[in-house]
């Protein structure tokens, strides 16, 4: 695995990406199952108003260039430490969306993902309920995650739908969150040989 430069053009295919994760991470073959099942059933799963049984989302897992920080935000509708993400809104290139919402929700560009041979792979999947709301049923988020590397240098911008804003410590994190998925990606974070 290789850090590239993102190209926003590039021709990132979900059900491909899906069925190279299942071989790289066979132990989650259960779970990437739910998504290819969700892709092949329902030809709206990328809009965010689909709630049976839910929809696809973009998440970044961005990471300092030395390896040791994940940028993280406090997220207020749901109070608690997460990595940047959201809905796709009808757009199937999460890749895409994934580093639109690091731009959104960080302020900051992120011209790196982590690939195979030159093709940008998923980082992590996370199947996760999400309570009612609003006029919102409970619905099911099938969240695609990327890796991202950036500077701690450059500047990063806080949002509007987080609270705090911040770099934190992989070693530092269980004392922000105890998600299972932040703590699995920070465990495959650390196993990586990229930094």
């Amino acid at each position: 695995m290789e850090f590239m430069n993102f190209d926003p053009s590039t021709g990132w295919e979900i059900q491909s990406s899906l069925l190279e994760y299942k071989d790289r991470f066979p132990g989650e073959s259960g779970n990437v199952s739910s998504f290819l099942s969700l892709l092949s059933i329902q030809p709206l799963c990328f809009y965010r108003d689909l709630f049976t049984p839910g929809h696809f989302t973009a998440s970044a897992w961005v990471v300092s260039d030395c390896g040791k920080y994940a940028l993280m935000a406090h997220h207020k509708k749901l109070d608690k430490w997460l990595q940047l993400g959201g809905h796709a809104d009808g757009d199937a290139n999460l890749l895409q969306e994934s580093r639109r919402e690091v731009e959104e929700e960080g302020g900051v560009l992120a011209d790196i993902v982590l690939s195979i041979k030159d093709t940008p792979v998923i980082f992590d999947l996370d199947l996760h309920d999400i309570p009612p709301h609003k006029e919102e049923p409970a619905h099911l988020h099938f969240d695609c995650r990327f890796l991202f590397k950036i500077s701690r240098e450059n500047q990063i911008i806080c949002s509007d739908e987080s609270n705090d804003l911040r770099w934190i410590a992989l070693s530092d994190m269980s004392k922000y969150t105890q998600e299972p998925s932040i703590v699995r990606m920070v465990e495959k974070t650390l196993v990586l040989d990229l930094f």
